[in-house]
């Protein structure tokens, strides 16, 4: 492990505040839980990992806010999967948009359906931007720390990774995991 993380160590001093800005616009979750580790590890400073973390999330939030505003029957029309989710999440904007602006990240599958559909129907933007910049900043630390204590704990668990086999088995039993628990409907009423 100590090999690997010495071999991919200038790439990501160069370019690793880039990657989690880009990650977290792109998918969060694994993303900040990845950044967590790496902070760990001493790639980044939790400071600096939590601001790019940050701006990242609030970057690709307010992207799919901007794009529901804009264009969203028209994606919506396209793609017929988000526009069932967006037909659920409705009803729970309708009630409650404002802890649902404050929250999405912090839910599931919530960073692109939730700000697509308030821009949909005319959420306040600057009360968007307010109460999804707060939610994500809060989203960004837990994460983040949640991320620094699991690499903590494997090693705990498992001692010092000496080879990066072992972390990436372990990453994919969590990977697959996941997707089975997603599948079995475990997360659904």
């Amino acid at each position: 492990m100590q090999q690997f993380l010495q071999q991919i160590t200038p790439f990501v001093s160069e370019y690793g505040l880039i990657i989690i800005f880009t990650g977290m616009m792109i998918e969060g979750t694994a993303m900040i839980l990845l950044t967590g580790f790496l902070c760990y590890h001493g790639f980044f400073s939790v400071e600096e990992a939590w601001i790019a973390s940050v701006l990242g999330a609030v970057a690709g939030d307010n992207l799919w806010f901007y794009l529901g505003n804009i264009y969203g029957k028209k994606i919506l029309n396209r793609f017929l999967a988000l526009k069932e989710k967006s037909t659920q999440a409705f009803s729970l904007i309708s009630s409650k948009a404002d802890i649902i602006a404050f929250s999405a990240r912090f839910i599931y599958g919530g960073a692109i359906i939730f700000p697509l559909t308030l821009g949909l129907h005319n959420y306040s933007k600057k009360r968007y931007i307010l109460l999804d910049t707060v939610g994500d900043s809060i989203w960004a630390i837990a994460g983040i720390g949640i991320g620094y204590y699991a690499g903590n704990g494997i090693e705990a668990m498992f001692g010092k990774i000496d080879k990066i086999e072992h972390l990436l088995l372990l990453l994919f039993l969590a990977v697959v995991l996941a997707v089975l628990l997603r599948k079995s409907n475990v997360f659904k009423k």
